[in-house]
């Protein structure tokens, strides 16, 4: 074997133990997170859905609580990259053996709600903040990370998922006539890591749970 050859396969080694390393301590993360969400969220039962609906869509129990915006701490590990300022309702695994979910649902009634859609697929796939020019020829532009997924068709009139974000999360807005409904999942049903990382896995899992929230 050459020695381009061993260093290749030592690096691959690193890397495939690095991204196990990475899944596991997202796993763990998300179960912790999920035993603690009551210390981040409003005391309340969740008026947006039931724990009935989304513990069926995503086929394990989930417990709601009323959402007040997590803020910095878990900022991006309980999804608010979409209507973010909506009414939302945030919920965990409720048992030892029930998988390693947080979940995030956020309901927008009223109003523009296309142009509101338009406005968050532009926001997700991303903004420019801003532009500076030093005069001489050297231009710097800053802009938001995107995390538009893909569009997604046979689910309200307009839809998109977004794509993973931390702890495995992947989310999807569905426009319904005048509703917006944004539904997120992150980590696994089962607490395993098998498709933690699969982003399709997380558009259909985000997909059943807004199904159900626009059906119940």
């Amino acid at each position: 074997m050459s020695g381009c050859a061993k260093v290749a396969l030592v690096a691959g080694g690193v890397l495939l133990v690095l991204g196990v390393v990475v899944v596991v301590a997202v796993v763990l993360g998300v179960r912790w997170l999920g035993n603690q969400a009551s210390d981040f969220v409003e005391p309340g039962s969740c008026e947006i859905t039931s724990d009935a609906v989304v513990s069926e869509a995503l086929g394990t129990p989930i417990t709601l609580e009323k959402g007040t915006g997590l803020g910095g701490l878990v900022s991006g590990i309980i999804d608010d990259r979409v209507l973010s300022d909506a009414p939302s309702c945030w919920g965990s695994a409720s048992g030892e053996d029930s998988g390693a979910l947080l979940v995030r649902v956020a309901v927008v009634r009223g109003g523009d709600a296309a142009a509101r859609f338009q406005a968050e697929v532009k926001q997700a796939k991303g903004v420019v903040v801003s532009s500076t020019d030093d005069g001489e020829g050297t231009s710097t532009t800053v802009e938001t990370s995107p995390y538009y997924g893909t569009a997604v068709e046979g689910i309200g009139d307009e839809a998109f998922c977004t794509s993973l974000g931390l702890t495995g999360t992947v989310g999807i807005l569905v426009r319904s006539g005048d509703d917006l409904v944004y539904a997120s999942a992150g980590g696994t049903p089962d607490g395993t890591a098998t498709d933690l990382l699969d982003e399709t896995a997380g558009c259909e899992r985000a997909r059943k749970l807004a199904s159900a929230v626009l059906a119940g």
